[in-house]
């Protein structure tokens, strides 16, 4: 990100992850991301959004402010050498983001999915999460079928794909450890038929 971007970014940090009480779940969450561990970066990431995030703070575009949200998240990972793309160009499409590690760790590639309201998520909360949890599992497919691993080194060996769908302060979300030289591999193997 540009410095506009980074002061910004900035910003959304200290006004989102210095709140009292909110440490804790931060700390956890970006941990979780970074070992792949999809239901604690879930439950964390829910924990965060309940106690800092107002369903006005969303708007129209849930899913951009929920992009940046995330972006500001990992900002303070960028001084401990990783670096975050956002929307670059990498296989077929534009993964949302890209977490590029120091040497010796698996990147992360982040897709978001917003899910449209539906006024029988009132009456009926475990449709709004089946429906969430659907939304991620489409974003973690369009990973695959973009190919947004290109956006990874060649000497990748592995890597985290984490889906997130959101809808106001509701999140899923969806990761997987990939192997990055069999997906490579099978991904060969298709285009020669």
């Amino acid at each position: 990100p540009n410095a506009e971007v980074m002061r910004e970014l900035r910003v959304m940090w200290e006004r989102f992850f210095r709140i009292k009480g909110v440490q804790g779940s931060y700390k956890k969450c970006i941990e979780a991301l970074l070992k792949g561990d999809g239901t604690t970066f879930q439950d964390e990431l829910s924990n965060i959004i309940k106690r800092v995030i107002s369903s006005f703070d969303t708007g129209r575009d849930p899913e951009a402010f929920y992009h940046a949200f995330l972006l500001s998240m990992l900002y303070p990972l960028m001084d401990s050498d990783y670096r975050i793309e956002s929307n670059r160009e990498h296989g077929l499409g534009r993964p949302d983001i890209v977490l590029r590690p120091p040497k010796g760790k698996p990147p992360v590639i982040i897709e978001l999915k917003k899910l449209p309201p539906n006024p029988r998520y009132k009456d009926h909360p475990d449709e709004r999460e089946r429906d969430l949890q659907i939304e991620s599992e489409k974003a973690i497919q369009q990973i695959h079928k973009k190919e947004y691993s290109y956006a990874l080194p060649p000497d990748t060996t592995s890597a985290i794909f984490c889906g997130v769908a959101c809808l106001t302060k509701y999140v899923a979300v969806k990761m997987e450890v990939v192997d990055i030289a069999s997906l490579r591999l099978s991904n060969s193997d298709v285009g020669e038929n």
